[in-house]
């Protein structure tokens, strides 16, 4: 009985599948196209580029490989130094 109920089921949505017109066009351009990055990313792989090139350069990318204690450190000394520019 719970066979029966699944095929049915299946037959019904293939008939109602088969209705619906079939939109897809593999000779298309604009499907197989890439799309142009957002600007904000291009942004920011130019500039992972540009320090890759000069690794001398300050990047934010470096900033990112600080240990976690050296970026405490740094997060406790600015928050001094505001702390003594509020006095």
């Amino acid at each position: 009985m719970k066979y029966l109920l699944l095929l049915v089921l299946a037959s019904a949505g293939h008939a109602l599948a088969a209705d619906k017109p079939n939109d897809f066009n593999p000779s298309d351009p604009s499907i197989w196209q890439e799309k142009p990055l957002p600007e904000v990313v291009r942004e920011k792989e130019q500039l992972q580029d540009l320090c890759r090139t000069f690794p001398d350069a300050e990047c934010p990318v470096n900033t990112d490989r600080q240990p976690d204690i050296q970026r405490e450190e740094q997060r406790r000394k600015d928050k001094s130094r505001y702390k003594s520019f509020e006095k």
